[in-house]
């Protein structure tokens, strides 16, 4: 089976080539740039830009894939509150709208071919201290990123309803991994958690320590999205732990999984922010469909980079 992941150097797009790859598929993976060190198993890389509808076309046509996983995105990290740059914003629109039209166009023409389009939890704004967010909640994007990722869904949807095109979006919330970019939350707070195990400080330094967090592994969510594509109806699922945690609760459990005695000290940068509003994910479809319910803990997820940096 030919099998396309755009964004195959990433979290998702590496792990899902991982599991393809065990299963003797043919994948191809579009890449950024050829600089960063890449897996040995990925092979059959694309260097060109699917944002264009032509090449996009004739990389398809080329590559004739039965799946295709769309997780390639553009987007600030989670500890980089700078505004987005216009370049930036035509770099997201394109990514996420743009090549999720040409993956939609292609299969209209290639009815049996099946699409994953990554969505993002960001679509929604929460409403409440805890706000429980299901596959029928009402959008409302809570920034550029996720309007584009809205308009994505929207895309899609239309694509299913017209033209039965076999096409999932799978609304993703916070995953990590030890495969995670390193200035994402969860590395961020492993090597600060690494930097108090060896004497180096007694302080860790949390932006907001009243904040909560849904958040589960990033290998369970891309065994997930394999087995929802093996199924035979389209719909839009959601990935998520369904449960909002402390991220100081997170931290403070992380330690004491390494029986950790020594001093340490939570810091907080936000004052009397408990009026804050979080969303987490209903993930009951998911569950009914393909009997997926994530597993691992979220400190046991930080422990597992914590313990990488420690090598």
């Amino acid at each position: 089976m030919n099998v396309l992941i755009t964004g195959i150097q990433g979290q998702d797009g590496s792990q899902l080539a991982a599991i393809h790859h065990k299963l003797g598929d043919q994948v191809w993976g579009t890449v950024s740039s050829l600089d960063r060190n890449l897996e040995p198993n990925m092979a059959n890389l694309i260097t060109e830009r699917l944002e264009d509808p032509l090449l996009c076309a004739k990389i398809l046509n080329r590559v004739k894939p039965y799946k295709i996983y769309h997780l390639a995105a553009r987007h600030n990290s989670a500890t980089n509150s700078s505004p987005i740059s216009l370049k930036s914003k035509k770099e997201m629109f394109d990514c996420h709208v743009g090549i999720t039209r040409n993956i939609l166009d292609w299969q209209v023409a290639n009815p049996e071919s099946k699409s994953l389009i990554a969505l993002s939890s960001q679509m929604y704004t929460p409403v409440d201290r805890e706000t429980r967010i299901s596959e029928d909640t009402k959008c409302s994007p809570r920034n550029f990123y996720a309007e584009t990722k809205y308009q994505a869904m929207l895309l899609l949807q239309n694509y299913r309803v017209n033209f039965q095109t076999n096409t999932f979006g799978a609304i993703l919330f916070n995953h990590t991994s030890i495969r995670s970019k390193s200035d994402f939350l969860f590395p961020y707070l492993a090597k600060q958690i690494v930097k108090v195990v060896n004497n180096v400080t007694t302080k860790i330094s949390l932006q907001d320590s009243n904040s909560l967090i849904d958040i589960c592994h990033a290998d369970e969510v891309c065994d997930g999205m394999y087995k929802i594509l093996n199924t035979e109806i389209p719909c839009e699922v959601i990935f998520s732990s369904g449960r909002l945690v402390p991220i100081s609760d997170i931290v403070t459990k992380t330690f004491n999984l390494m029986n950790f005695r020594g001093k340490v000290t939570l810091e907080s940068e936000a004052k009397d922010s408990l009026d804050q509003k979080f969303v987490y994910g209903d993930t009951t479809r998911l569950s009914r469909i393909i009997n997926w319910n994530a597993i691992l803990k979220p400190e046991e997820i930080l422990l597992q980079l914590v313990l990488k940096e420690l090598v």
